[in-house]
């Protein structure tokens, strides 16, 4: 099973065992609710941000693609 991990689901794997870390660690009183806010909230921007760079790769590509086409058409 661990020949089949790729570095991606690595990451993740790992991001959500950092997660539950601080969540367990702030509700045991061990991290502080600074901390707890200020890295839950860049995780989430993170993520969001990349999905949103995701979408806008994609859609680049596929703008790429139709003026390649009428270029050559």
């Amino acid at each position: 099973m661990l020949n089949n991990l790729s570095s991606d689901n690595v990451k993740y794997i790992l991001t959500i065992l950092a997660v539950c870390a601080i969540i367990v660690g702030f509700f045991l009183d061990k991290i502080a609710a600074e901390v707890f806010y200020t890295t839950i909230g860049s995780i989430i921007t993170h993520f969001y941000q990349g999905n949103k760079v995701k979408e806008l790769k994609t859609e680049i590509e596929a703008q790429k693609i139709e003026l390649q086409s009428l270029k050559n058409g």
